[in-house]
């Protein structure tokens, strides 16, 4: 029994493991298993509340609801894997700077442990702070040496990076050996393997946008157009088979477009997209900008005008006010919140833009026997 709990718990002990989290497996499921009571306990409130209505037209609008303990549950008990998912994707682009740092490092002395300090000081990411703490192992003794650390953290990323668990090996055993050539063939080896392991998943990654980005068009655009083009056809009244008069239909209730149009539509858009996007293997671009999380709190501002305008404005117009009123409120939030790190991304671009054009001048200024300075 023993074993097979421990089997069972795997995955998820060695994502929290990876990740760093400072939790349980046990915790993680006993957290999962309190907030879905909690979650469930209003939920099956209002689907009771619901199922007592007099005309029972609530009843399918809240039986979704009952959903939500499982929809917890299921987040929580994945959100370790998904936070490690999501440092191994961040890293690939962060692999091919530190393993230059660490090859310039030891063509200039070939010690490991200079070597990976001088890479974890000068890298910034997941993996580098991974670095920083093989070191602190290798200070506390818990790691017999530095080479141990460095297989240790090959291991670690080789799941997702095999490239990089050769290349970890690769330059350990070159260390080990304590050849002056036979480091320098074994540094130029683990270089080429995680530049090349790096090209082909950019590839890859490049090589599958073509679904999901068809998916976002169709969902974001075509869609809601091809929605929006039927409503007035639904408007319309019915010739009778009997004359030539109109049989007007009841007025229809505009509660349900408006929330499939205004609301879900953009929502499922934006999840689906920031879904896609986080699946790029890139470094965080968001070091140095100030957090600006605290602006999505704009976005509960527009509650109080929410409430004026379903007061102040007439019965036909009420809903499509109040639906405007939010969407104006989260629109501006998320403008702002996303303001600087769209301000240091185009400084980015425009520094790539004119860098190589740069390097080429100081190139032609070296090879003219000029100093680098």
């Amino acid at each position: 029994m023993g074993k097979r709990r421990q089997r069972n718990d795997s995955p998820l002990r060695l994502a929290l493991e990876f990740t760093g989290l400072a939790v349980l497996p046990n915790e993680v499921r006993a957290f999962a298993l309190v907030v879905s009571l909690v979650v469930a306990l209003p939920a099956g409130l209002i689907v009771a509340i619901a199922a007592r209505a007099p005309d029972g037209s609530a009843l399918p609008w809240a039986l979704p609801l009952l959903a939500g303990p499982l929809l917890v549950a299921v987040f929580i008990l994945g959100y370790p894997d998904a936070v490690a998912r999501k440092v191994r994707s961040r890293a690939i682009a962060e692999v091919p700077a530190l393993a230059t740092y660490l090859t310039m490092s030891l063509r200039v002395r070939p010690s490991l442990e200079s070597a990976i300090a001088f890479a974890a000081e000068h890298g910034a990411g997941p993996l580098a702070a991974r670095l920083r703490r093989a070191l602190w192992d290798v200070h506390m003794r818990t790691r017999g040496s530095i080479e141990d650390a460095l297989t240790r953290i090959g291991d670690e990323w080789g799941e997702s990076n095999p490239e990089l668990k050769r290349a970890c090996y690769g330059i350990a055993q070159a260390v080990r050996d304590g050849s002056r050539d036979g480091l320098s063939r074994s540094l130029d080896r683990a270089r080429d393997l995680v530049f090349e392991g790096t090209r082909r998943r950019w590839r890859e990654y490049a090589a599958g946008l073509r679904g999901p980005m068809t998916a976002l068009f169709a969902l974001g655009v075509l869609l809601p157009l091809i929605v929006g083009s039927m409503l007035p056809l639904l408007s319309l009244g019915t010739f009778s088979p009997t004359s030539i008069g109109v049989d007007e239909p009841p007025p229809g209730n505009p509660v349900p477009w408006l929330l499939l149009l205004d609301v879900a539509f953009p929502a499922i858009t934006f999840l689906f997209a920031h879904h896609v996007a986080s699946r790029r293997p890139a470094p965080d671009d968001r070091r140095g900008v100030p957090a600006n999380r605290s602006r999505l709190l704009l976005a509960f501002g527009a509650a109080p005008f929410m409430i004026v305008a379903g007061v102040l404005l007439p019965d036909d117009t009420r809903l499509l006010g109040m639906v405007g009123v939010l969407l104006v409120g989260v629109s501006f939030a998320l403008f702002m919140t996303t303001e600087k790190p769209r301000l240091r991304s185009k400084t980015i671009e425009a520094v790539e833009a004119e860098f190589p054009d740069a390097l080429s001048q100081l190139g032609s200024r070296l090879g003219e026997g000029r100093g680098l300075e």
